[in-house]
């Protein structure tokens, strides 16, 4: 809690990681098609040189299946919907643990917070050595609210979601946004 109206809860059972992976698989599947044309427009291959958008390793993708994934994501959404399903269920149930910020009002400065928050979370992981993914499916699906409130034990407002644990494969190098192309002077 404290003074900007956040909570983090985890969740590491067997039980709860298999009832978040339910849920969460549920909650892409409900996700609309048009939000999974726009992933595909962030997609980038493998050996991109761009700053912004995601290299296909990111998300397991060898070179060419990342061309064919963007390509996909634009003319056959539900089936890349039903291979992220998959995909994220596996990882969330190789996952050592699940994470929850919840809100308990929608004020900016709380709103603001969740994602300090989650970034002190992510920066105390990774200095200890873990992977950490934030997975917002579930908090942007209103359907899978309940299920998270029951899982975390919580009345508040699921704002966002993440996994963590030990990486089992070191991810390579994402190019960072040039300074110059966020700093304004």
């Amino acid at each position: 809690g404290g003074k900007y109206a956040t909570t983090v809860k985890f969740v590491a059972t067997p039980e709860a990681m298999t009832n978040v992976a339910k849920s969460h698989r549920i909650a892409v599947l409900e996700t609309p098609a048009d939000v999974f044309k726009e992933i595909g427009g962030w997609l980038r291959p493998n050996d991109t040189k761009a700053y912004d958008g995601i290299p296909g390793f990111v998300s397991g993708l060898p070179g060419a299946a990342t061309v064919m994934v963007i390509a996909m994501c634009q003319t056959a959404p539900q089936i890349v919907k039903g291979k992220i399903a998959d995909q994220d269920e596996n990882l969330l149930l190789s996952s050592s643990a699940a994470g929850l910020i919840t809100v308990r009002d929608h004020e900016p400065t709380t709103l603001f917070n969740v994602g300090r928050t989650y970034e002190r979370i992510a920066l105390i992981a990774t200095s200890r050595g873990l992977a950490i993914t934030p997975m917002q499916a579930m908090v942007e699906n209103l359907n899978s609210h309940e299920a998270l409130r029951g899982i975390f034990s919580t009345s508040e407002t699921p704002q966002m979601f993440f996994r963590l644990g030990f990486p089992q494969i070191i991810p390579s190098k994402i190019p960072h946004t040039p300074r110059g192309a966020v700093v304004i002077s």
